[in-house]
This record gives structure tokens, C-alpha cells and sequence, in this order.
């Protein structure tokens, strides 16, 4: 199966991912009534403007919106939690309701942020938090790869994902919020004969559960387009609003 699936997951996970030099915030314009911050977190290889779609939703729903940008594909775990803590921080210090949404490793940067001692002065403040295709447990497709020279190329971050109860996914505490978790279903030959179990392509829908979670929807998505998904979005914004997913 390895010699079959290796080179055409080499160029599908590839493809998914393109690096951003840069790491700034840049912030979107909110409604003038608009009293609560939204902090879109995106995944491993890309940029702000990944959460292009996320980001015009909320701020035409009246939230002030904040688009963190980190690298991440030549970086360590504890050095992206370190780059975007001062970006975080600077953002939540004015407002009076901050929500995080984080799509795939951004969900895992939130849990690392909002675990940190100094970042427990937000829970007056905090809102709710919703992951997209985060890999609270790991993910079986690093445990899959891991031993290809190719995969070294997505860096340290990507091989922290593993499911081995010592990767950076498996360290993180329970977090103390309750977050909307929402998992992707759409996924493909290979990642179906890897997983064996309902998949986003990268992501097991049981591997992103989490024990506290406050509610959790699977949605026809996969992983990559989890972000550009006009019902993913209707779904966080419920989310933000009700602490609750929609389900028909």
C-alpha cells in the first residue's frame, strides 16, 4: 500500500501546503456597534488569507476580526506558540469578548495559548472557540509517513502531529474551555485505505474530538477546502452565537 499511495499523497499533501515568510496580524474592519473580537488561527504551510471566506463572514456579521499570520513549516511547536503569544496578546488586550477560531494546527495553537499561565487572565473576556479539522489526538497520516525522507520536508511541526502520546497534540491539557468542534468527512482513496474511518484527507473525524467538547458537527468537507466551505462557516458563526452547532 506504501508503494502505491506514497507518491501521489507526496504531491496531495504538498500542494496543500505553501509557506508564508511573514507573520503579522492584519485586522478587518468591524461594524461600529460591533463590541466582540474574533481570532482566526490558520493551519500548518499557510497564511492569513487562507481564512479569506471565515474572515469577510464574521466581519460582515459585525465582529471585529483579527487574522493572525505565523510560519510554521520550518518551525518548532514551542517556537510558534512563542511567535504569535506577543501578537495574541496585543490583540485580546483591548477587547471585551474575544472568540478563537482555529483551522487544523491553528486549533492546537489556541489550546497551547489559552493553557498558558499568563493567558488566564483572558477567561473573564473569553467567548467561545471553535476548531475546524484540528488533530486533537494526533494524526495517523504522520504516524503513516513519518519514516519518508519526502514528509521531513514539511518540517518539525507537521512530524509533532503524530499520534504517539509523547507528540505536541498529545501534551496539550484538556483545555478548560469548551469548544465547537467541527470534523470534515470528505476524504479520498488513499486517506480512506490509511485511516479506515470516516477522514477530512488529513484528519480522522475521532481525531479531533475532544473529551469537554461542547458540541461537535462532521460535515461533507475535506480538509483543505474546510476553510472556503460556505456551511463551515454558517456553522461557526451558530456556533459563536449559541455555543451550539446547528444540526437539521
Amino acid at each position: 500500500m506504501r508503494a502505491i499511495f506514497s507518491p501521489i499523497y507526496a504531491i496531495v499533501l504538498l500542494s496543500f501546503l505553501w509557506i508564508n515568510p511573514t507573520a503579522t496580524a492584519s485586522t478587518t474592519e468591524a461594524l461600529p456597534n460591533s463590541q466582540q473580537t474574533v481570532i482566526l488561527i490558520h493551519g500548518l504551510g499557510r497564511s492569513g488569507k487562507a481564512m479569506w471566506l471565515l474572515e469577510s463572514r464574521l466581519s460582515r456579521a459585525g465582529y471585529s476580526v483579527i487574522t493572525l499570520d505565523y510560519s510554521s513549516l520550518r518551525a518548532e511547536p514551542d517556537d510558534i506558540i512563542e511567535s504569535v503569544v506577543e501578537q495574541l496578546d496585543e490583540c485580546c488586550k483591548h477587547a471585551s469578548t474575544v472568540h478563537f477560531i482555529g483551522h487544523s494546527l491553528g486549533g492546537l495553537v489556541i489550546r497551547a495559548y489559552l493553557a498558558q499561565p499568563e493567558s488566564q487572565k483572558l477567561n473573564e473576556k473569553l467567548g467561545r472557540v471553535v476548531m475546524m479539522g484540528t488533530p486533537n489526538s494526533g494524526t495517523q497520516i504522520v504516524n503513516h509517513f513519518q519514516h519518508y525522507a519526502w514528509f521531513h520536508w514539511l518540517g518539525p511541526a507537521t512530524l509533532s502531529l503524530s499520534t504517539d502520546p509523547t507528540s505536541f497534540p498529545n501534551r496539550l491539557a484538556t483545555p478548560s474551555f469548551q469548544a465547537g468542534i467541527i470534523a470534515g468527512t470528505n476524504g479520498w482513496l488513499a486517506s480512506n485505505a490509511i485511516f479506515n474511518e470516516p477522514n477530512d484527507g488529513l484528519v480522522a473525524v475521532a481525531e479531533t474530538h475532544l473529551p469537554n467538547m461542547a458540541d461537535f458537527i462532521a460535515l461533507d468537507v475535506s480538509h483543505s477546502m474546510m476553510r472556503y466551505n460556505k456551511e463551515v462557516a454558517s456553522q461557526t458563526l451558530y456556533f459563536l452565537e449559541h455555543g451550539r452547532f446547528y444540526h437539521q
